[in-house]
């Protein structure tokens, strides 16, 4: 089965599913950068909590994979972010990765903010001159 690009990509910014790789999961052109959509990302925390639950409760990894139609890796990070949460595996709960995550966008904004008043501060200075014409 042959395509031609135009078939391919009709739209620059949109996101499709592969046609040559139909069960491989979403593909998305974003300003010509491909890059691969994470499938798990839209699944509501209410079916991953159940997937977790299912390996809990001792049903192996590849059964529920096949089931719930997700990767292995995928529901392996679940189930390992789940010991993390509940205590039982070392490193970063969910609630402080979202914290962290939310004081890096906090820190770039504000860095940004300084940034832009900087520059304001250095064109202001170059524009106020003095006003009798008289160099410093």
């Amino acid at each position: 089965m042959s395509f031609r690009r135009s078939e391919l990509v009709s739209v620059r910014l949109t996101r499709w599913r592969c046609p040559l790789m139909a069960d491989s999961g979403l593909w998305s052109r974003w300003l010509g950068v491909w890059k691969a959509v994470d499938h798990a990302e839209g699944l509501s925390p209410e079916f991953r909590a159940r997937a977790v639950a299912l390996v809990r409760a001792g049903k192996p990894v590849r059964e529920a994979v096949r089931e719930l139609g997700i990767s292995e890796s995928c529901l392996h990070n679940w189930v390992k972010q789940d010991r993390i949460d509940r205590g039982g595996r070392a490193g970063l709960s969910s609630k402080e990765h979202a914290d962290l995550v939310a004081a890096k966008r906090r820190i770039r904004q504000l860095e940004t903010e300084l940034e832009v008043l900087r520059e304001a501060s250095e064109i202001y200075e170059e524009l106020k001159g003095d006003p009798k014409g008289r160099s410093r």
